[in-house]
């Protein structure tokens, strides 16, 4: 199944910025392909993206240019998203960030959507990542993830 995903990207200039001057983050949708998830080819999923940006463009020759900064999935749920089980309870998303129990910590969860009886409708996945490190944990974790 391929997933769409949604892309936080910017464009880097060929010559070094003036102060103050950097370029603006934009959002892009990719759909990646089914191999995607698979364990020996997903290492490639950010040179992909990068190259489906560039092509997208129209304007980006260097594919090396662009510089992802975070990676989210969007609920592309089969057959059709109106079925999807993450929709009502936690607006589409698997995974969720929250304040961690150390200062300048978050952590991540898992949302549940079918909890078992006597189960929480979430479970931490990953504990006290600091936050400089967090969007970088959370990309890797959805991307390994996914949204299935």
């Amino acid at each position: 199944m391929a997933r769409s995903v949604k892309v936080r990207w910017r464009e880097l200039p060929y010559r070094r910025p003036a102060e103050g001057e950097e370029p603006q983050w934009r959002e892009s949708v990719c759909i990646l392909e089914a191999h995607a998830d698979e364990p020996n080819t997903s290492m490639d999923n950010f040179s992909d993206l990068k190259k489906m940006i560039a092509k997208a463009s129209g304007i980006l020759q260097d594919a090396n240019r662009i510089e992802i900064d975070s990676v989210f999935s969007v609920c592309n749920c089969q057959p059709h998203p109106s079925n999807c089980a993450y929709k009502e309870k936690f607006e589409g998303r698997r995974f969720a960030v929250e304040k961690g129990t150390r200062i300048g910590h978050v952590s991540i969860f898992e949302n549940i959507p079918n909890p078992a009886d006597g189960y929480p409708d979430r479970r931490i996945t990953v504990e006290n990542v600091r936050e400089g490190y967090a969007t970088g944990v959370f990309a890797v974790l959805v991307e390994q993830e996914g949204h299935r």
